[in-house]
């Protein structure tokens, strides 16, 4: 059996988006944007054996993130500052 899991994480200095998505359904990723077009939000929605707790959803959605967040640094040239992620 399988817990479905959702991980939120709060964009601190939002990020100006050129090409504004609002999922990435086959990553279970969804975006949050600001009234000017940038990004303050992204919930990824995983799903984990029901023995699996926060942290562990905590930890997948991190290494599973790794490269959306290694993107976004290189492109916009800092590292993307976010909030401590927060699970449902």
């Amino acid at each position: 059996m399988f817990v479905i899991w959702q991980v939120n994480y709060e964009i601190e200095d939002p990020i100006h988006a050129a090409n504004s998505r609002d999922a990435i359904p086959e990553l279970g990723l969804t975006f949050q944007y600001d009234e000017t077009g940038k990004l303050i939000h992204i919930t990824h929605t995983l799903s984990l054996t029901d023995e699996s707790a926060e942290e562990d959803a905590v930890g997948e959605s991190q290494a599973a993130l790794k490269p959306v967040w290694e993107a976004l640094s290189f492109s916009y040239g800092v590292p993307v500052q976010r909030r401590a992620p927060r699970t449902m």
